[in-house]
């Protein structure tokens, strides 16, 4: 779990027992809020959460009773979220996020104008176009670079 190591750093000034409890608040609260986190959890099952979460906090004073504990939690988070749903039906039906094409990106430089062509010539110059000015400071940008 990577989100833990920067969990430890940020508390490594406090007592044992304090930040064990800051970090267990921090990965309940991210795992919880995040509904593809939470139905992997969920269906990754008790055994592979108490796995994952000693080896997360070794070396400190957790036992598994904790990490039952708080896998009890997410199957609550879980139901309340999903209702009677399985963990493999929803992480099937949830829609995972992919980064944006060349071409969406480029399409997000597309400028949108409401304005007169009497003020956007004045505005804009003589060819009265926003999208021509975005055009030109990015090739001097671009120009600028090489």
């Amino acid at each position: 779990m990577k989100y833990v190591n920067a969990l430890k750093q940020s508390a490594e000034s406090r007592p044992v027992g304090e930040a064990i409890n800051v970090w267990i608040g921090r990965i309940m609260t991210m795992v919880a809020s995040d509904p593809q986190m939470l139905a992997e959890v969920i269906g990754g099952g008790r055994f592979t959460w108490r796995t994952t979460f000693i080896k997360a906090f070794q070396g400190f004073p957790v036992s598994l009773d904790l990490a039952d504990k708080v896998f009890g939690f997410f199957e609550q988070q879980h139901a309340r979220a999903f209702g009677g749903l399985s963990s493999k039906f929803v992480l099937d039906k949830l829609e995972v996020p992919t980064p944006p094409s060349q071409a969406d990106i480029d399409r997000a430089w597309t400028v949108d104008s409401a304005s007169s062509e009497a003020g956007k010539r004045d505005f804009y110059g003589p060819d009265g176009s926003p999208q021509q000015l975005l055009e030109q400071l990015i090739d001097a940008g671009r120009a600028a670079k090489h």
